[in-house]
């Protein structure tokens, strides 16, 4: 019985050792639009500065339109019932 026991215990701790986190993985909270690449273009050498990050935008998309999609409160299962008509219609053009 000791060698089944045993060999559970060696099972158990070598699977969790598969699913902890590695820390030689190197984690940065930074947010780049050119996913952090060197050969990637800058957003701010070709974007003006007034649409340059979310906030920004929606606010200058809200002063041009103030029912705009992107600033429109939406609940989610009414989203939910648009995405599905939209998912059926083109399931029927096919």
């Amino acid at each position: 019985m000791a060698p089944l026991t045993s060999l559970l215990v060696l099972s158990a701790v070598t699977s969790a050792a598969a699913f902890a986190p590695q820390s030689s993985i190197p984690t940065s909270s930074a947010l780049n639009e050119n996913f952090g690449l060197d050969f990637a273009e800058d957003q701010t050498d070709n974007t003006p500065a007034i649409i340059l990050g979310e906030a920004n935008l929606k606010q200058w998309v809200g002063e041009i339109n103030p029912n705009s999609f992107l600033n429109r409160q939406v609940s989610t299962f009414i989203r939910y019932v648009l995405d599905v008509r939209m998912e059926l219609s083109t399931q029927m053009k096919r």
